[in-house]
């Protein structure tokens, strides 16, 4: 499997931008602050249904923006094209006093996070995963978990009912 594309609307500081993919090695290069992180989390929240960075979803919302959209697509090793999206909106912009997250899979609605688990594969490694190594068993455990609930649904419904 292999990503294709990624579109992104108001996601921390993109305003929009489309992205297509080749085969081969893709590098993100550039200044610090200028977003390389960025995409990788968009990706990474398309796959897993979360940031790695946060855990409130206000904070990947453009500044000044209500909302925000991530959507990648992906090849299958059988040819197939298999899309993802991920988006929230804060209460202003639905006139209500709660927020919306919307998960599609092949843009049809998804309700529950489980549905999506074990889909798409996705590991990323970020400098505050030194943790993992250096911290306490607790973040060890955290990210195993999260490595075995994505080939495992049973595993993650388990540790939602757990935590």
């Amino acid at each position: 499997m292999r990503l294709t594309s990624l579109r992104l609307t108001n996601f921390r500081n993109y305003g929009k931008l489309d992205l297509s993919f080749n085969d081969g090695i893709h590098v993100f290069y550039g200044d610090n602050a200028q977003g390389k992180t960025n995409l990788l989390e968009a990706i990474f929240l398309c796959t897993c249904a979360r940031s790695h960075r946060t855990g409130r979803d206000e904070e990947l919302i453009l500044h000044g923006e209500n909302f925000y959209k991530s959507e990648v697509v992906f090849l299958t090793d059988r040819g197939l094209e298999e899309k993802v999206s991920f988006a929230y909106i804060l209460p202003e912009a639905l006139n209500s006093s709660r927020s919306s997250s919307k998960m599609a899979y092949n843009d049809i609605e998804v309700s529950n996070i489980s549905e999506m688990i074990g889909l798409f594969h996705a590991v990323i490694f970020a400098p505050e995963d030194l943790q993992i190594v250096k911290g306490g068993p607790g973040g060890r455990r955290r990210f195993l978990d999260l490595l075995i609930s994505q080939t495992s649904r049973l595993y993650f419904r388990a540790l939602q009912r757990y935590s």
